[in-house]
């Protein structure tokens, strides 16, 4: 029996079938989901390092080097590089905060974790800070919503709560 990483086989190996395999298989975790693909690649490095073991490289020659497994890998690499989201299609949220009894000024930011990224604000503040809105969202909404408001702006995130302002946050409060 042959183990590479996940691959385990019998008697002689045929590298055009192993080869075969890894590749429906990095289709399969491509077609699923970037968290699949990303522990394919896991896989297929543990499997090329396998292979490998006993010639002693690390890094790019390791990566290089030819095995069952190098065009899978470099495959994948590839697709993961064309797939990652950008700044703007990252997913998080939308929220505005506002300073508890202080109904003039809002800060309309974005966080992947809006409990954290308040706490954060209020380490800094001297006013006690309240959530007012917090919706499912991208930066690229977050920036909407600056230009949006762009005549309420005081300076960066932070906007003067005019009715425009208020009537979105009525809208969305539900979700908050």
């Amino acid at each position: 029996m042959v183990r590479f990483g996940p691959y385990v086989f019998h008697g002689v190996i045929d590298c055009g079938r192993l080869m075969d395999i890894v590749s429906r298989e990095v289709d399969a975790a491509k077609a699923k989901s970037r968290e699949d693909a990303l522990r394919v690649l896991k896989d297929i490095k543990a499997a090329h390092a396998d292979w490998l073991e006993g010639h002693h490289l690390s890094g790019r020659a390791l990566r290089r080097a030819g095995t069952p497994f190098r065009f899978a890998y470099d495959d994948l690499e590839q697709w993961l590089s064309q797939t990652r989201p950008t700044k703007l299609t990252q997913a998080g949220f939308v929220y505005i905060v506002g300073i508890e009894g202080d109904p003039t000024a809002v800060k309309i930011g974005f966080a992947c974790r809006v409990a954290d990224r308040i706490s954060a604000l209020q380490t800094s503040s001297h006013h006690c800070l309240k959530v007012l809105v917090a919706i499912k969202a991208t930066r690229a909404r977050e920036k909407e919503l600056h230009r949006k408001f762009a005549a309420d702006r005081i300076r960066g995130e932070r906007f003067r709560r005019s009715e425009g302002i208020d009537n979105f946050i009525a809208e969305h409060a539900t979700t908050a």
